[in-house]
């Protein structure tokens, strides 16, 4: 099986989300990556979370997108928590409940798959997975000698994160990760492929280069490796930071493919990875 795999595609950022969505110029954007160079598209397309602010918009990007894939398999990120309009105020009684009704909407069309802690299985694959969060694994390993408390981790997420003001219905910069973590549990052991928003690595040679030193990292990764060490999954795609980024860790590969924000130095392009049940561990 052939699978494409992205993450952070950010439908907002490229299309105006007050408006229906423009099949033309949303086709003019994406097929120049889905066919680059003559490339044929995989038959499932995994998305590792952050599709937009808005529902409507995400839902209906999807299933364009869909025509393309015979399966769209996605998790969601911290963006997709965001209440940042009055009008998604008045609308959600906090940001769970926007996330629910938006995996509510994905899983009611065929062929798209919101996964929440659960598998689905195409074809033989099981694909597996769960939003996940960040957690303080990377501060309390690489700062030893610096006091790390829950107050003082929560004000540096509030300066440093725009989760902080937008995520409704959280007060500690971890509370989801507490939710994330049994689902995590539910699915390392009996999925082929995995999928999660975060990165589950807290080593500074899986992360971004260019914040590796950087306290505010504990925001980009979570101690998952224990689950990659023990699980089943020959791959696991995250999202969250905007970087390309693979690695191998425990037999598995791991990898991260940002679209990101326009004008962001990344240069996207879909990328692809394939297997069959003959490398299932």
């Amino acid at each position: 099986m052939k699978i494409d795999y992205c993450s952070d595609p950010h439908f907002d950022a490229y299309f105006n989300p007050n408006r229906p969505l423009d099949e033309k110029a949303f086709r003019a954007f994406y097929e120049p990556f889905i066919f680059a160079k003559g490339r044929t598209p995989g038959e499932v397309l995994v998305i590792a979370g952050d599709l937009s602010h808005e529902n409507t918009l995400s839902l209906e990007a999807l299933k364009l997108l869909k025509r393309y894939y015979s399966h769209i398999v996605c998790v969601l990120g911290n963006h997709d928590y965001y209440l940042s309009s009055a009008r998604q105020l008045k609308e959600f009684s906090d940001s769970f409940e926007r996330v629910e009704t938006m995996r509510a909407l994905i899983n009611s069309q065929e062929g798209l798959h919101c996964l929440d802690g659960t598998v689905v299985t195409i074809n033989g694959m099981r694909f597996g997975g769960c939003d996940s969060w960040y957690n303080s694994a990377y501060e309390k390993h690489y700062f030893l000698n610096r006091v790390f408390t829950q107050s003082s981790t929560n004000e540096m997420w509030k300066k440093a994160m725009m989760d902080a003001k937008f995520i409704k219905g959280v007060k500690d910069f971890d509370a989801i990760f507490a939710i994330e973590k049994p689902k995590l549990e539910a699915v390392y052991s009996s999925c082929d492929v995995m999928l999660t928003h975060v990165n589950p690595s807290f080593k500074k040679a899986h992360l971004d280069p260019s914040w590796k030193n950087d306290p505010t990292s504990v925001f980009f990764s979570f101690g998952g490796h224990e689950y990659l060490k023990e699980g089943t999954m020959q791959y696991w795609i995250f999202g969250h930071t905007h970087t390309k980024i693979q690695y191998e860790l425990h037999g598995v590969s791991v990898l991260c493919n940002p679209i990101g924000y326009p004008g962001e130095p990344n240069q996207f392009r879909m990328e692809s990875f394939e297997i069959d049940k003959g490398d299932i561990r």
